[in-house]
């Protein structure tokens, strides 16, 4: 069993991965090494101790768990079919663990935030945002630029999206779980029910 004091999320596995069109990489891989090396790093899939196969594979929804060693530094390196480990799609080197509960990998922050009443939330441009809803609320959230955001929904809301236009239909009444990715104005979104 791992522990946090000394591991925590290299790869949060609320970060997501997307291409340009804000679609999730499904077909990707990472591969992760000590910082400036080309020797694999050790990392794990769960708190039980399951180590990572040298490929670790984006699930369906371009999120995977990767768990690392506090105080080593890493280097993650994200590919493809096409962008394979010798021409990747990124490479971010000297990366950190920093603790359980954050994702540096990405560049994107995930932060998680619990909505148990009516809300106003402000978004970041860039950052991945999950809402943990309990109460059934109404959350508010205004667009007023054409930046890249994305929104997670676990639990019952009602979701007043403004700013955007949908392609598709609007998703106002979340029973489950939802993602939505909004980018230069528009929003596209899922709902899991």
């Amino acid at each position: 069993m791992l522990n946090n004091e000394n591991y925590g999320y290299l790869v949060h596995p609320l970060t997501q991965f997307m291409d340009a069109n804000l679609k999730p990489l499904t077909s990707a891989y990472l591969k992760v090494f000590y910082a400036g090396t080309s020797a694999s790093a050790y990392t794990y899939s769960d708190w039980e101790g399951t180590l990572n196969v040298s490929d670790i594979r984006l699930s369906m929804n371009g999120s995977t768990n990767v768990i690392a060693e506090k105080n080593k530094a890493y280097k993650v390196m994200l590919c493809d079919a096409l962008h394979p480990p010798s021409d990747p799609i990124w490479v971010k080197d000297n990366l950190y663990v920093i603790n359980s509960e954050m994702t540096v990998a990405s560049g994107v922050t995930t932060t998680v935030s619990e909505i148990t009443e009516n809300a106003t939330v402000t978004l970041v441009a860039g950052q991945n945002r999950y809402l943990n809803c309990t109460n059934s609320p109404t959350i508010s959230v205004e667009i007023a630029d054409n930046n890249i955001y994305h929104i997670q929904i676990n639990g019952s809301c009602t979701l007043a999206l403004t700013g955007v236009s949908w392609c598709g239909d609007a998703i106002t009444a979340i029973t489950t779980k939802a993602e939505i990715s909004i980018l230069n104005g528009i929003a596209i979104g899922v709902l899991y029910e």
